[in-house]
């Protein structure tokens, strides 16, 4: 069953399409929460996560669009917040005042929207690409995937996912390149 016969299934009888997902995207979803929490996650946290990031998407049904990105990056992308938002209440320090009333670095905070902006610029260019180069670059950058498991994924050759990311890459540059020397 393809991801749009799929998302059509989970949005008119989501009680047959979530053990369709569960058993295609658990896989990705676990590896997802396991390479961005590590040692910090026990694997019942994990499947807890993973089982997290199915409700979610289930919340969302309605709102799924897969000309943004494929199934497995929306899964991927819901299993990061999940992992991040655990990382958060795991590691989570009680915030200390100065001293000197001042807050701590305020000479060398970056600005965040800044950072915000450039990030948004780098996804927007990123999901330009097409698919199935913003799932590779997706892949190999944010799952830190192998050319091999990317291209067993994707049905492709690892040297066919070698030169699309290249390709990608250079796009990706030359495009950002050319909005920062003209100020957008």
């Amino acid at each position: 069953m393809n991801e749009q016969a799929l998302v059509a299934l989970l949005q008119t009888q989501p009680e047959r399409a979530l053990p369709l997902l569960i058993d295609r995207y658990t896989g990705l979803v676990l590896s997802v929460l396991r390479a961005k929490t590590g040692n910090l996650a026990q694997q019942e946290d994990r499947e807890e996560l993973a089982s997290d990031c199915f409700v979610a998407l289930y919340d969302m049904r309605d709102r799924i669009d897969l000309s943004k990105g494929s199934l497995a990056s929306l899964f991927a992308s819901i299993a990061q917040r999940k992992a991040v938002d655990f990382m958060r209440r795991t590691t989570r320090r009680p915030q200390s005042e100065p001293l000197d009333g001042e807050p701590p670095n305020a000479a060398v905070q970056p600005d965040p929207t800044v950072a915000l902006t450039e990030r948004k610029a780098l996804l927007d260019a990123v999901r330009d690409l097409g698919e199935p180069d913003a799932t590779i670059v997706f892949c190999k950058y944010y799952l830190g995937e192998s050319h091999r498991e990317i291209g067993d994924a994707l049905g492709l050759s690892e040297n066919a996912v070698t030169k699309r990311l290249r390709r990608s890459l250079e796009k990706l540059q030359s495009t950002l390149k050319g909005e920062t020397e003209h100020g957008t």
